[in-house]
Parts: structure tokens; C-alpha cells; sequence
């Protein structure tokens, strides 16, 4: 105490110029504490005052009125209202200054702020903010910030800001991130979740990466294991490859991650990938693995991966690995693309080669290209190669490309690059891309590209293709350019639409003008399009016009659309537009839709019309369609609505599908029906589909089923197929079995499909059996073949030469 008063005495007799200076310096600092300090104002150009209280650990609790000064949350509460002015005067911008300010908020403070922004960053364009203050909310709370997130209104928008934030999380705490994904309910959502954890693990922890694969459906499994696979085989190629060989996936999927492995051993050591691309077992995993290996390696080393091709003894193979290379040959050393290309045998393999190389040649070096597939031999490879080039030069210069076309040989080819050169030129001059498609020799050609000429012309020149298609015969073309110009007029003017259609000669072409130009015309005046297509004389084309306007003004108006329809005379119009509403409407009202049909139309119309209303009604509302099927009493009209009904079901669950036949069928089954719920269930659970054909009692119906049984069932397990064709009473259903089943076993083992022969008894089916076996056995073992039919008195003749 004693020390305080005796500086306070000091300070009282300072001299006077003491005092002065200190008055004028504490001025100073008033005013720059005025300007800058907690009570000025911010500008968004000047630097974020001074720090908040430095953010706290994850998940800890902040109390505002402690752990900071006062005057810091004065700064916070100050800094927030200048964020919300920003954001509603305009879009705001992310600068060092804010960055310095969000990274210095707790947990506590990002709840905050979110609180009280939460309109500006849910605005489509307050992009810079939702990056801004999620990238750092989600590196201090990543759970509260993913719950404030998923809280939103779900939208495209907010997705995608989840999973930058789960992104990030990933990243500082993977396993806590994971356990939050595996929470979600299933949805798209979560799937591109498990993705992205599936990459995060996949350089460091492939084992675990391929776990969090298997949590996605099995459909799209197939890009995650080509993810893993690719990193375990950058680290440890030979363990990848083993663990991929063994994984049982659907084949397409194991082919990803077996071409993942290749493609990235390639690019360490593609030498070591190439001879482990070898040692598989022939087929197309390792036509992929050389394909693949041959494409890593042709990228950094070419021509050492072109020697290592051309040292392979084993003919097959260096074919395969000399295609690879030629097919990613770098473009602009075509010459020795070439010289690898003489050394495939000639044929197939060396023209399959030229298909890959050509065109890319000629994407580099037209010219060139074009010059080295004039001077191939003769025949459909040329022919091919030479248009692919000519096709391409189509679109820089038509005129020439449709002089040197001219000069092939009459092909598809040459009519496709004739077409596309003219197609070009009308772009630029419509008139003299028509005069030069009239100096074609052939008829049947020229009335061909005219029509594509009228289909390319339609919608920048609709009357000249108008006037182009009605003086051409009608033929395949008119199909399209016919309608083609129908809609584009109609977009133009209804009126000469219409006008222009009604006078075409009937046909196909007429028709399909006719119903896109009531198509048009529904769209803007439903009541117009029916009125029109009543007026239509020919019946054949009054149909379809009608149908269609009918079901644009149901789906655009249903209540004035049916009322209309209710004062319509009866006739087979009404018939035709009754049906057509009701199944249009079955989309959004099946019930109303049913009734409609069931009051309106008569016993045969109603019988045609009803499995179209319960398709709809039970792919969209099962309960529903199952409702209405228990109160409708026995007769055709409900047989029919069961059956349709049982179809639907029978795609996502046979064994419930056969299940409501059982209970709900009051006589014979539908044929078309049963067979759908077989081959279904067959695929998911052969022995219970077995069960349940055993027990169909009409015998023509159980022949049919058992072999769409038997040709599912042997393609997933043959062995027990046999077995239970085995039990079967020798009568003609077991041997329509058999027959399937050997037609089957015939394509993976021939010898035993032979052994299964001798137990047809109906000798036009055996007849039938032995064809299918021989038929795949020659291709295998031509002299075990011919040997196995000399005891069937089928004798081949002896291969030539």
C-alpha cells in the first residue's frame, strides 16, 4: 500500500510537459479504441480486431459469460450482425480477414452463428459461406455440425455440404465418422457416404476399406472395389492380386477389381504385372489383365513395353498384349502403331488391331490416315477403316469427304459417311446439300439420305423438309423425318401443322405425324387435340391421335378431362379414349381408375384394360392393389387383375407372389404368370421354386414351368438340378427337364450334358438334346464329339485340310 501512494505522489509532481504528452497519447489511444476496438465499426476490407478465445477442444462445454473477456464476446455478437447485414445486402466473400475469424470459434460459438445465420446458408447462393464456415465447424464439432446439417430441408445443396464436412472428419477422426455413416438410414446419401470412407481407408488401411464396401448394396459395389484394389496394389500388388482372385462377387465387379490391380501394378513395375497377367487361367480375366497391364505401361515406357510384347512365345498372348498396345499408342508415333499392327497374324486380330488405330490416327493426322487405309487390300476392312476416317474429315470439309465416299463400295459404311457428309453440308448450305444427294446413281440411296437430309433441316428449316418428304416415296426413313418435321412445324404453327399431316398419304409415316402433332397441340389446348383427332376419318389413325391427347389432358387436367368424357355419346371412340384415361390416370388415382373401367367400359374392354390398372396399381401401392383384389368377386375380371398383380410381385418376391396365387386364384392359373414367378424365384431359391412347381396341378402348365426351372437352376447349381430332375416320374414334363438341362450343362461341360441323353424317352426332344451337345462339344473336342454321335447314327464329316 505504501507503495502505491508513493507512486501516486511521484506521478502528481511530474513536470508539466509530462503531463501534456501523457494527455495526448491517452487520447490517441481512446480514438483507435473507438475506431477499432469493440464499439467501432468493421469494415469487411480491415483485419478481425484482435482473436476470440482460442477454440476449444471437441464435444467441450463453453459457457459465453466464461473462459473469455467480455469484451470478446461483445466482438463475437458484433461481428455476427455485420456477417448477417453482408449476407443480406449481397453475396458474401470469403477474405483472410473472416477465414481468421471463423478459425478462432469454439464449438459453442459455430452452434451460435449457425443459429443465427441459418436462412443465408440455406440461399442457393451463399456458396461461399456454407464452404467457409462448415470447412471449419467441421474440424472443431464435426457431429453437432453434421446434425445442424441434417436438420435442413433435404435437398441436392445440402448434401453435398454434408459430405465435405464428413470429408473432413474423415480425415482428423475416420473411425468416429464411420460409426456415424453406418447410423444413417439406407439412402443415396448415406451409399456416396460409405464411398467416400471407402477411399479415405483405402491407402492405409485396404482391409478395412474393403469391410466398409460390403456395407453398400451389392449392385453398386463394383467402383469401391476397384478403389481398394487400386491402393492395396500401389503398396503390395501381389497380396491385392491374391485377395481380389478370391473375393466371391458378381463377375463384373471382381473383373473391376482384378483390372484395378493390373492397371496400377503397371505403373510400378509392369513387367512383374505382365507375367502375373500370364499365369491366369484363360478367359476374360486375363484378356482384361494384359489389356490393362499393356495400357499403365504403354503411358510411360512404349517402346520397352512393345519389346517386352513382342518377346512373348505364346501366340495367343502376344496378340492380346500387341492389340493393347496398339489400341493406346500414343497418336502422334503412328508409324510404329503400324509396324506392331504387321506383326499380328493376318485376319481378325490384325484388323481388330487397325479399327483401334485408324481413328485415332486420323484424329491427329487425317490425311495420313487416310492415305494408309486407302492402300490395305480390298475388302470390308478397308471399306470400314476408310469410311471411319471419312467420317471424321465430314465435319471439317463434307464436300470432300462426299467425293471420296462416293468412290466406296456399296455398304453400310459408304451410306452412313455419305449421309454424315451431306448431313454436315446442309448445316452450312441446305440447298446445295440436296442438290448434291439428287446426284446419287442409285434410287433406293438417294430417296435414303434426302429423308435424313429432311430429318437434319426439320427444326431449323421445318416447311423446306415439309416440302422435301412429300414429293420422296415413303420407306424406312419417313418413319423418322417424317414425324421429325410434324413436331417442328406444330412448334411453329399448329395450324399448318395439322394441315400438313392430315395431307400426307396414309401409312406409318402419316400416323406418327399425326400423333406428334396432337401431341403439340396437347399441350396447349387438350380440348383442341381431342376435337381434332375425332375429326380424323380413317380409324387407324384416329386411335392413336386420340389416345394420346386423352392422356396429356388427364395428366394435365383429370377432373375436366373425365367429365368432358362423361358427356361424350357412347362409341368405340369413347371405348378407346375411356381405357386410355383410365390407365393414365391409374398413376395418380389407380381406385378412380378402376372404377372408371369397371363403369364405363364393357366385359371385353374391361378385361383389357384391368392388368394394365393393377401393373400400375401394385408397382406403386402393393397395400392398395391387394385391397381391391379381395373385394372383387370371383370371375374373369378379377382372375385377370390377380394375375397382373402377381407379375409385379413375383420381380421383387416369387415366394409371395406364389403365395397369393395359392390363396387367391379361384381356377386355372395363367400360364405367362406362373412362368414369371418360376424364373424369378428359380434365380433366388431353385429348391423352393422346385417345391412349388411339383404341386401345380394342371400337367400342360407343369411341363412348361419345369423347364424355365431346370434352365435357371443349372446355371447356378447343375449338381443339384440333376438331382431333383432325378425324382421326377419318368412322364414328358420330366423330359421338357432334362431337355433344358442338358441344353444348358452342354456349355460348360459337354461330356456329362451327353451322359443325361439316354433319359429322354420322347425321341424328338433326345433328338433335340443331342444337337445342343454336339453343337457345343465340336467347338471343343471336334474327334470326342463326332465319336459320342456315330452312337446316335449321326455322322459328321471329316474336317478338311
Amino acid at each position: 500500500m505504501s507503495t502505491r501512494i508513493g507512486q501516486e505522489a511521484t506521478r502528481c509532481h511530474a513536470p508539466r510537459r509530462v503531463w501534456i504528452f501523457a494527455l495526448w497519447f491517452g487520447a490517441g489511444l481512446l480514438t483507435g479504441a473507438w475506431l477499432n476496438g469493440p464499439w467501432g465499426p468493421l469494415t469487411i476490407s480491415d483485419p478481425v480486431p484482435r482473436p476470440l478465445t482460442p477454440a476449444v477442444p471437441r464435444n467441450a462445454s463453453v459457457n459465453p459469460n466464461h473462459g473469455a473477456a467480455a469484451g470478446s464476446w461483445h466482438d463475437f455478437a458484433r461481428i455476427v450482425a455485420q456477417m448477417q447485414q453482408e449476407c443480406s445486402r449481397a453475396i458474401w466473400r470469403r477474405t483472410p480477414a473472416w477465414d481468421r475469424f471463423l478459425a478462432s470459434l469454439d464449438p459453442r460459438q459455430c452452434q451460435h452463428l449457425a443459429a443465427m445465420l441459418r436462412a443465408h446458408l440455406q440461399h442457393p447462393l451463399q456458396q461461399q459461406l456454407r464452404d467457409a464456415f462448415f470447412e471449419h465447424w467441421s474440424k472443431v464439432d464435426p457431429s453437432g455440425a453434421l446434425a445442424f446439417l441434417l436438420d435442413w430441408p433435404m435437398s441436392p445443396m445440402r448434401d453435398r455440404v454434408l459430405v465435405r464436412a464428413v470429408g473432413e472428419w474423415l480425415i482428423w477422426e475416420p473411425e468416429a465418422a464411420v460409426q456415424w455413416i453406418q447410423a444413417l438410414e439406407p439412402s443415396d446419401l448415406r451409399n456416396e457416404l460409405i464411398t467416400q470412407a471407402v477411399e479415405r481407408y483405402a491407402a492405409v488401411d485396404p482391409a478395412r476399406a474393403l469391410l466398409l464396401a460390403d456395407l453398400l448394396p451389392k449392385p453398386i459395389r463394383g467402383g469401391s472395389y476397384a478403389v481398394v484394389f487400386g491402393a492395396w496394389a500401389a503398396q503390395q500388388p501381389e497380396q491385392a492380386l491374391g485377395r481380389a482372385s478370391e473375393l466371391q462377387i458378381p463377375f463384373s465387379q471382381k473383373m473391376q477389381a482384378l483390372e484395378a490391380v493390373f492397371r496400377t501394378w503397371a505403373l510400378s513395375q509392369p513387367d512383374a504385372a505382365l507375367n502375373a497377367a500370364l499365369t491366369l487361367p484363360q478367359g476374360p480375366a486375363r484378356s482384361r489383365a494384359i489389356r490393362h497391364v499393356m495400357s499403365g505401361w504403354v503411358e510411360h515406357a512404349p517402346d520397352t513395353a512393345a519389346q517386352r510384347a513382342l518377346a512373348i512365345s505364346d501366340g495367343l498372348f502376344r496378340n492380346q498384349a500387341l492389340t493393347a498396345l496398339i489400341e493406346f499408342w500414343p497418336n502422334h508415333d503412328m508409324e510404329t502403331a503400324v509396324r506392331l499392327a504387321e506383326h499380328l497374324p493376318p485376319g481378325t486380330a490384325r484388323e481388330n488391331a487397325l479399327r483401334f488405330l485408324v481413328p485415332h490416327w486420323a484424329n491427329a493426322d487425317p490425311e495420313a490416315a487416310l492415305a494408309f487405309a486407302e492402300q490395305l487390300p480390298e475388302g470390308p476392312a478397308k471399306t470400314e477403316l476408310v469410311g471411319n476416317v471419312l467420317h471424321l474429315w465430314s465435319h471439317g470439309d463434307p464436300e470432300h469427304a462426299f467425293e471420296k465416299a462416293r468412290r466406296l463400295p456399296e455398304s453400310r459404311v459408304r451410306a452412313e459417311v455419305i449421309e454424315s457428309a451431306l448431313i454436315q453440308l446442309a448445316l452450312a448450305d441446305p440447298q446445295l446439300a440436296i442438290s448434291r444427294a439428287n446426284t446419287l446413281e442409285s434410287q433406293e440411296e438417294r430417296h435414303a439420305v434426302l429423308h435424313s437430309l429432311a430429318t437434319a433441316l426439320a427444326w431449323e428449316h421445318p416447311e423446306m423438309a415439309a416440302e422435301l418428304v412429300t414429293n420422296l416415296p415413303s420407306n424406312r426413313g419417313a418413319l423418322q423425318s417424317v414425324p421429325s418435321i410434324a413436331k417442328a412445324l406444330a412448334s411453329h404453327s399448329t395450324t399448318k401443322a395439322m394441315e400438313w399431316a392430315t395431307n400426307l398419304a396414309g401409312g406409318m409415316p402419316k400416323r406418327l405425324a399425326l400423333e406428334a402433332v396432337a401431341d403439340a397441340l396437347a399441350e396447349s389446348d387438350p380440348v383442341q387435340a381431342v376435337a381434332w383427332a375425332l375429326s380424323l376419318a380413317e380409324e387407324g389413325e384416329r386411335t392413336g391421335v386420340l389416345e394420346r391427347a386423352i392422356v396429356r389432358w388427364v395428366r394435365a387436367d383429370s377432373t375436366t378431362a373425365l367429365g368432358w368424357l362423361e358427356h361424350l355419346p357412347h362409341s368405340a371412340d369413347k371405348t378407346r379414349l375411356i381405357a386410355a384415361a383410365a390407365t393414365e390416370l391409374a398413376y395418380s388415382a389407380p381406385a378412380q381408375a378402376y372404377r372408371l373401367v369397371m363403369t364405363h367400359l364393357d366385359e371385353h374392354s374391361r378385361l383389357e384394360a384391368l392388368p394394365r390398372i393393377a401393373h400400375i396399381w401394385a408397382r406403386y401401392d402393393r397395400a392398395g392393389a391387394l385391397q381391391q383384389l379381395n373385394q372383387m368377386p370371383a370371375g374373369p375380371e378379377r382372375s385377370k387383375f390377380l394375375f397382373s398383380l402377381a407379375s409385379v410381385m413375383a420381380e421383387e418376391s416369387p415366394s409371395r407372389a406364389a403365395a397369393l396365387l395359392n390363396s387367391a386364384a379361384t381356377g386355372s392359373l395363367d400360364t405367362p404368370t406362373v412362368r414369371m414367378v418360376v424364373t424369378e424365384w428359380a434365380a433366388q431359391d431353385p429348391v423352393s421354386a422346385a417345391a412349388w412347381v411339383a404341386q401345380i396341378p394342371d400337367t400342360h402348365q407343369r411341363q412348361a414351368v419345369i423347364s424355365d426351372l431346370v434352365l435357371e437352376w443349372a446355371q447356378s447349381d447343375h449338381s443339384q438340378a440333376g438331382r431333383w430332375l432325378e425324382t421326377l416320374p419318368a412322364d414328358i414334363a420330366r423330359d421338357r427337364g432334362i431337355t433344358a438341362y442338358v441344353s444348358t450343362l452342354a456349355q460348360q461341360a459337354p461330356p456329362l450334358a451327353a451322359s443325361w441323353v439316354a433319359k429322354i424317352q420322347d425321341a424328338e426332344l433326345r433328338q433335340q438334346a443331342i444337337f445342343h451337345v454336339a453343337q457345343a462339344w465340336m467347338v471343343r473336342d471336334r474327334q470326342a464329339a463326332t465319336t459320342w454321335l456315330a452312337q446316335w447314327g449321326w455322322m459328321i464329316p471329316q474336317a478338311g485340310p
